[in-house]
């Protein structure tokens, strides 16, 4: 799978504050829900850019689908947090021991308070820009997916109709296409 330049701008700059090693790998993963119905495929930066869906009764109901999605998700994640973890092993098996410091109280600096006056000054203005909910369709319109804020997940809404009689295949790309368009939205605003 390839990514377009916007991907890999998006991974440097999340690598770049990334403290936990979560956007270290440059692979897709995918995660199956448990009924084995529906497999995601997440990104390297945890946005889902794929999906099979199988036959089964479970993906046949929007709130299944909503379900299935979730917890497919969710297992997305846990196998690129695995993964992480069998690249990393700690040399002795053991965890660090806390080691109890005296705190150091020192008065604030004049550019320290400067930069706080600074920081309340503009919490107190409004913001342009600020990222908050967006929703994305398929291109057939069934499908409807609202990312919260920040996020590269959220709550998939389907036809209850259209989703009865759809090919599994379709239902697959549905859902991606809603995702797609959730973030182009997101990414152009």
């Amino acid at each position: 799978m390839t990514f377009d330049d916007s991907h890999d701008e998006r991974l440097r700059e999340l690598r770049r504050t990334d403290i936990t090693g979560v956007y270290a790998g440059d692979r897709p993963t995918e995660g199956t829900d448990p009924t084995g119905v529906l497999t995601v495929t997440i990104d390297p930066t945890n946005r889902v850019v794929g999906a099979r869906v199988s036959e089964g009764p479970d993906v046949r109901t929007p709130e299944g689908l909503a379900h299935a999605f979730e917890t497919a998700y969710a297992a997305a994640v846990a196998a690129r947090l695995q993964r992480r973890e069998a690249r990393e092993p700690r040399r002795d098996g053991k965890r660090p021991v806390a080691v109890a410091t005296r705190p150091v109280f020192r008065r604030p600096t004049p550019e320290q308070l400067n930069r706080h006056r600074i920081r309340q000054e503009a919490a107190s203005r409004p913001r342009r820009g600020r990222p908050g909910q967006v929703e994305g369709v398929s291109g057939n319109d069934c499908i409807h997916v609202t990312l919260a804020p920040a996020q590269p997940t959220g709550t998939v809404m389907a036809e209850r109709g259209w989703l009865a009689n759809a090919q599994t295949v379709n239902i697959a790309s549905a859902l991606v296409e809603a995702f797609t368009d959730a973030y182009d939205k997101r990414d152009h605003r």
